[in-house]
């Protein structure tokens, strides 16, 4: 048989069956049964779904850096940025988001995230400035 004829032929015979098992629920039935087999062999078991975990709620920071250099500039921001630990610095840029490059994550120095924390809010702040004639 070639090819062609061979894929005819199967073709014709899967029609003919397709025809009997939507008359025979019987027939139906019966060659069911291998393939529920196999679905049940080849079904991976899944408890639970997997689900993403959420990031941890951070707490908002203790201090308002743009309040505090308002109100007394940037001595006043380093008077209360010196409490402040390195993560609590972190938190603060992070929620008020003085630095979108996240250049911060691989700063360790608290002396340096203060740095940076000062200079991105004199820059926010007198962002604009050169207009105001």
């Amino acid at each position: 048989m070639s090819d062609e004829r061979l894929n005819k032929c199967m073709a014709e015979m899967l029609h003919i069956l397709a025809e009997e098992v939507a008359g025979n629920k019987r027939l139906a039935s019966r060659l069911s049964v291998p393939w529920q087999a196999y679905i049940a062999e080849s079904a991976i078991p899944a408890d639970k779904p997997q689900r993403k975990k959420k990031a941890p709620v951070k707490e908002p920071p203790a201090i308002d850096p743009f309040k505090a250099f308002l109100e007394g500039g940037s001595i006043l921001l380093l008077k209360s940025l010196d409490n402040l630990d390195a993560a609590q610095c972190k938190n603060l840029i992070s929620h008020y988001a003085l630095d979108p490059s996240r250049s911060y994550v691989r700063l360790r120095r608290q002396d340096r995230l203060v740095e940076l924390i000062v200079q991105r809010v004199k820059a926010v702040v007198n962002k604009g400035e050169v207009f105001n004639d």
